[in-house]
This record gives structure tokens, sequence and C-alpha cells, in this order.
């Protein structure tokens, strides 16, 4: 459904605002956690292929099924499709809302505008400093004409609505070791739980906001966020506040989870075609090992890459019975390579996307000065 902002006509992009400079010693910082992040993948590396038993079959891999191969790419586009419209679908209320900061220039774009983003953030991703989240910020700031402020607050919900249902698989495995229905019950109730209280508790803020002479809308946070500068920080909120946007932004997100899990058991399957390992995963280890991953993936304080696989493979030993350590560290770079090579293909895409509609918005013939 197409918005009144997506047929205004669109000034030519003015340079966005630059992001503080770094000092040396965050500089160092990153390149330090970057180079230790690709440690970490040359020991994952070393893992999985040391072993001459495992690495005489490496060969294997290249005699892999295509069926298999084309599930693990199918598995890796369909993550980043479904990232793009997660930010797309907990910004796409923002223009109806009662209170809503855009300003009447911005651009609401449709959902292949945020797949495009999204690819060539998800390719940048790897690299250090954070520069995918950077260059997502630019495009929406100046590309899209949203105020800074503004999408920090959106940003700030969708990433709420990211880690929504990552804790509860967590809780569930340190009360239930066991992955059976039961581990599946606390999860499920979990993230309803997760939801529900995220729910809430935007809800109430908002109704602070919204009615100063309330006791929680006194205190002095929530009466910054009335301020012209608070109120776009708090779309963030009013966006959470939405049960529509928590319940399409959590679908989202689970259907994102389980094709993450479909990932790491098709790769489990490559993996025993090649006879690297004894056995596949089981769909339980699959969203185990799925949920793990992604999460080690936001918490990286560099680039993606080295960190949550050495991680999911160290963490996941601890289960008993899991698959060994060389055929599982196989198996996760599997993961990473078919993530790798559909981020290559996906972001070169997006970015030439994303310099038509560049060319196209800065071609736009200027609005008409009224008479």
């Amino acid at each position: 459904m197409s918005t009144p902002h997506e047929h205004t006509p669109i000034p030519p992009p003015t340079a966005a605002p630059s992001p503080a400079r770094r000092s040396p010693a965050r500089i160092i910082l990153q390149l330090l956690g970057f180079t230790l992040s690709m440690l970490v993948l040359a020991w994952c590396v070393r893992t999985a292929f040391g072993n001459p038993a495992i690495a005489d079959k490496l060969p294997r891999l290249l005699d892999t099924p295509p069926a298999l191969l084309a599930a693990l790419l199918a598995c890796s586009f369909a993550t980043i499709a479904l990232g793009g419209l997660t930010f797309w679908a907990v910004l796409r209320p923002a223009a109806i809302l009662p209170a809503s900061p855009l300003p009447a220039n911005a651009r609401l774009q449709g959902p292949l505008h945020f797949l495009s983003v999204n690819s060539v953030c998800s390719l940048l991703a790897y690299l250090p400093f954070k520069l995918g989240l950077l260059v997502r910020i630019l495009i929406h700031v100046n590309l899209d004409r949203l105020p800074l402020l503004t999408v920090g607050g959106w940003f700030a919900a969708t990433a709420a609505i990211l880690a929504m249902p990552l804790a509860a698989p967590l809780l569930a495995t340190a009360l239930r070791p066991t992955l059976d229905a039961l581990w599946l019950a606390v999860t499920l109730a979990g993230i309803a739980a997760s939801a529900l209280l995220g729910w809430l508790l935007a809800r109430a803020l908002v109704t602070a906001i919204d009615h100063p002479a309330s006791a929680l809308g006194r205190l002095g946070p929530v009466a910054l966020l009335r301020r012209p500068a608070g109120a776009k920080l708090a779309l963030g909120l009013r966006l959470l506040a939405s049960p529509r946007t928590i319940l399409v932004g959590l679908a989202l997100r689970l259907a994102d989870l389980a094709v993450h899990a479909a990932r790491f058991f098709v790769a489990g399957q490559i993996a025993l075609a090649a006879g690297i390992a004894p056995a596949g995963l089981t769909v339980e280890q699959s969203a185990l090992a799925a949920a793990t991953y992604f999460t080690l993936q936001l918490l990286s304080p560099t680039g993606i890459a080295g960190l949550r696989e050495g991680g999911t493979i160290g963490l996941l030993q601890l289960f008993p019975g899991w698959m060994a350590e060389g055929p599982f560290a196989a198996v996760v770079l599997v993961v990473t390579a078919g993530e790798a090579a559909a981020n290559t293909l996906a972001g070169a895409a997006g970015a030439l996307h994303l310099r038509l509609t560049t060319r196209r918005a800065a071609d736009a013939p200027a609005p008409e000065a009224p008479r």
C-alpha cells in the first residue's frame, strides 16, 4: 500500500550528517578485533580440515548434489530478503501514526528498496567499524530523507524485535538441555512473553509521553521525548506500541530463524554426502545452532565473521552427544560459505538498484512553486 510520501518529488540529496570522528584508540581496537576474528576463523578452518581423515574428503564437496547447493543458496538469499522486509515492515506504519515525526519530503519506498539496502549492508557487515550499519544509516538519511534521530528510533525498534526470539531458546536450553517437545514449548512461551513485555513497556512509555500530567509523564527522560528532537527518537516506541508492528516483525523474524535452521540442516546434509560427518544435524540441533550463530553475529563488535563461527562451534560442543568438533566445524563453514556467496551476488545487485534509484531521484523535476 503506497503512502502519500511515495509520490512526493524528491529534491537532490544533500550530504548526510558526518559521523563522529573515531579516536585512534577505537580504530586500533576495531582493527585488533577484526584481526582476532580472522584468527578465530582460521582456527575454524584448521579444526574442520586439519584432520587428514576430513581433509581427504574435502574434494567431495565439489560433487555436492545440485539440489543441496541450490537449497543452501536459497536459504541464504531468503535470510537477506527477510531481513530487509523486517526493516520495511517496522517502518511502514510510521506515515500514518498520529504523532509521526516524518518530514513532508521523506521518501517511504517499497520493499524492493529495503531489500537492496539490506543486501548491500549484509555484504559490508563482514568488514570492521560496523561499516554495514553506517552505510545503512547514510542511505536512509541521505537518499530517503529521514532525520537521523528518526532512523535511530526506527533501528532501535527493529533491534528490539530482532532480539525478542533470541533469549528464549537459550533460556529453554538452560532449563531443558534435551531438545524435545518441552524445550520447544518453553521456547515459544518465552518468545510470546518477550513480545508481550516489549509491547506493554512501549505502550506505557507512549502513554506517558502523550500525557505530561501523569506520574510517569513528569519524569525527566520522558519529558525529553516530547521535545522536537526527542519526538523523532520516540518514533521507535510508537512503532513498538502497535501490536501489528510487533506481530508482523516477529513473524518475519521467526521465519528468518526457521530459514537459518534450514540452512544448518542443509549444510549438515552436504557434510554427510561428502563423508565429512557420520550423520547430519537433526531439526532440533539445526534450530539451536542457528539461534547460537545468529545471536553471536548480533553481538560481534567488529565484522560478523570469525567470532560467531568459533563461538558456535565451541559452545555447542558443551552439549552431550553433539556432533564431533571437526565435522561440525565443517558444517558451520559450509553455512558461512553459502552466506558469503549469496551476500556477494545480492550485494552487487542491491548496489546497482540503489545506484539507479539515486539517479532517478536526482533527475526528478523539482516541485512547482505554489502560486
